[in-house]
């Protein structure tokens, strides 16, 4: 019956995990509804947004030649066009962020970039917990809280309470004496 109780609630926990996991977007459309273009407050934007390695920005032009140029921190603060790191053409881009860290684009179209359509961000590791790749190619990622959860629970359930709150009395004294 333990046995049976700590499994169905592993298989629960990843079920939920997974249907969580499809629902979320793993992406960001630069902009919102605006989109890639003169008018916007992009350094406002990008504070509402929290972004970790694996996602993928969608920037979306409103106007042909709005291309989209990554760049070095000095280049951005200058408008600077010149030896972009990355440049991408279409009116439609997808930039995969791949590394933890600052990212700096801007626009190579005539003086939008002095008016305000540039875009920097800061990348933050990727989620703490175990991550699996799925056929699918997409990223499944599993909480750490949720892992503990489901450990803890199968203690719970092999051991039982009075075991279980000794053995929480003893973690906690070591936590924090």
């Amino acid at each position: 019956m333990a046995l049976a109780s700590c499994m169905a609630l592993t298989v629960f926990a990843l079920f939920m995990t997974t249907t969580m996991a499809s629902s979320l977007p793993n992406g960001h459309v630069v902009g919102d509804s605006a989109g890639w273009t003169t008018g916007v407050d992009y350094k406002k934007w990008a504070s509402s947004q929290t972004f970790y390695v694996g996602e993928v920005l969608l920037f979306e032009s409103k106007k042909k030649g709005d291309n989209v140029l990554e760049v070095s921190k000095v280049n951005f603060v200058l408008c600077k066009s010149s030896s972009p790191l990355a440049r991408y053409a279409a009116r439609s881009n997808l930039v995969k962020l791949t590394r933890p860290g600052p990212y700096y684009f801007i626009t190579r179209s005539g003086g939008h970039c002095k008016k305000g359509q540039k875009l920097e961000i800061q990348v933050n590791s990727a989620t703490v917990g175990l991550s699996f790749e799925m056929s699918s190619g997409a990223e499944m990622r599993i909480p750490v809280a949720l892992l503990s959860f489901t450990l803890v629970f199968c203690i719970f359930v092999f051991v039982g309470t009075h075991a279980l709150h000794h053995l929480l009395s003893v973690f906690l004294s070591i936590l924090f004496f």
